[in-house]
């Protein structure tokens, strides 16, 4: 019979999977990012409503920044996409998905 300890090693139970920090990445970029997420809740009221949302689900204000800025970089990626200017009144909360 094969040993436990050695089954865990080459296929580790659900509970000991963990996602890890990027750390090998542009850190100005991904600070420059996180500021403007932060300051677009000021600005933008389906960003602050995205925000508060994020906020009434539990999620501390760095989780919540985070969930922000997921749903800008898709309208970031959509607008190159396509190759349009962003235009806020197109992109408003009801037609933005939630990001949990």
């Amino acid at each position: 019979m094969s040993d436990p300890t050695q089954q865990h090693r080459i296929n580790p139970p659900r509970s000991c999977l963990h996602l890890a920090f990027r750390h090998a990445t542009n850190r100005h970029a991904r600070q420059a990012l996180v500021t403007w997420f932060d300051n677009s809740r000021r600005t933008s009221d389906w960003a602050q409503q995205r925000y508060t949302d994020a906020r009434q689900r539990g999620q501390r204000h760095p989780h919540a920044i985070r969930t922000l800025g997921r749903s800008w970089l898709r309208i970031i990626w959509a607008c190159w996409r396509e190759k349009i200017a962003y235009q806020p009144d197109k992109h408003t909360s009801a037609q933005q998905p939630i990001a949990a």
